[in-house]
């Protein structure tokens, strides 16, 4: 029996998406396969940089893969659950967000974090309630993912009063300057940068070089300690990402499985490892269950409330989890990513 993880596993995406939900997958099944003896499990790497198609048709061949951790992004996610479904492989992703994927009713679909519908109008909650914002620039990388979430955040901002200064898309951290030059003069309360940890780096230093000193917020896609390397220590400072997952892991609950991460892999978990992890155990606990087949695994984990270290998972028919999934703010303090509470609407 084999449990999967799809992501990038070689390639710039590997070191901030992949390494560490696949660390978490494999500690969960090491753990597993101590507990149960009698019942090893393997764990198995697809590659999604060899393109998810490839991978994932040269995977599902093997009739002892019964369920897989993924996608890790939404770029794979279309054509990879498409393969899965028909071969009817469970998956929970950790990780990829487009509220599309949730459209297409795959019955082997589930997520364990928000959609960007969430997140969008939690953005928005946040600069307005949280921050008390009354203009707020809003700007992103040109990539699908951060246009998207620009898009639905403006439009949540827009409907409830504020006004949205759009500057163009930062698609190099070396290509701010305009935005910069137009956040500037805008006089804004806050930006908000919907992207990747180089681009949202590169603007906050440039904003606070620059002598802008309203708040900065980005998401998940920026929520990385490198990103305070790259802004700097004071140029991150203050910063606040929104995010569906946990980063900062300081809660009670949390520590055995930061401590085992950290015993494994001699580094703390980071971003989307304790969201991989769960769903790991997840489709571990159908085969402790006595699922042994694809189909078996997939209807326990679709009719099954599973209670992990982060949350319950509980998954309505269309994949997404029941209920309204908790949107979390962490903030730069003292140099380091803070876990500072969730958003209130």
């Amino acid at each position: 029996m084999t449990i999967g993880f799809l992501g990038p596993l070689t390639g710039i995406a590997a070191a901030s998406i992949g390494e560490a939900q696949s660390n978490a997958v494999q500690l969960a099944i090491d753990q597993f396969n101590s507990a149960h003896p009698a019942c090893s499990v393997s764990y198995r790497g697809i590659d999604s940089q060899t393109g998810p198609s490839t991978a994932v048709a040269q995977a599902i061949v093997d009739r002892s893969l019964l369920a897989v951790v993924g996608p890790a992004q939404d770029s794979e996610a279309q054509e990879a659950e498409m393969l899965f479904n028909t071969a009817d492989v469970a998956t929970i992703t950790a990780s990829a967000t487009d509220p599309s994927l949730a459209a297409h009713h795959w019955s082997v679909f589930h997520r364990a974090v928000a959609n960007d519908n969430t997140e969008g109008p939690a953005a928005a909650d946040f600069m307005v309630n949280g921050l008390k914002a009354k203009k707020v620039a809003i700007v992103d990388d040109g990539s699908a993912r951060g246009r998207q979430l620009a898009g639905v955040s403006r439009q949540q901002l827009q409907v409830r009063g504020i006004t949205v200064v759009s500057p163009p898309p930062i698609t190099n951290p070396a290509s701010d300057a305009s935005a910069v030059t137009t956040i500037a003069a805008a006089n804004v309360d806050a930006v908000f940068f919907a992207g990747g940890y180089h681009q949202a780096a590169a603007l906050a230093h440039d904003l606070k070089t620059a002598g802008f000193t309203a708040a900065f917020v980005s998401d998940d896609q920026a929520l990385d300690p490198a990103f305070i390397e790259a802004a700097t220590p004071s140029g991150a400072e203050g910063a606040y990402f929104l995010s569906p997952i946990a980063h900062a892991l300081t809660q009670s609950a949390d520590q055995p499985f930061v401590a085992a991460y950290r015993a494994k892999r001699g580094a703390a978990p980071s971003l989307y490892a304790a969201e991989a992890y769960d769903a790991a155990n997840e489709l571990l606990a159908a085969i402790a269950a006595g699922n042994f087949t694809r189909s078996e695994i997939n209807t326990y984990v679709s009719t099954t409330s599973y209670h992990g270290v982060l949350r319950t998972y509980s998954y309505a028919a269309n994949g997404e989890l029941r209920g309204t999934p908790p949107i979390l703010i962490h903030r730069v303090i003292e140099g380091r990513i803070t876990l500072v509470g969730a958003v209130s609407p």
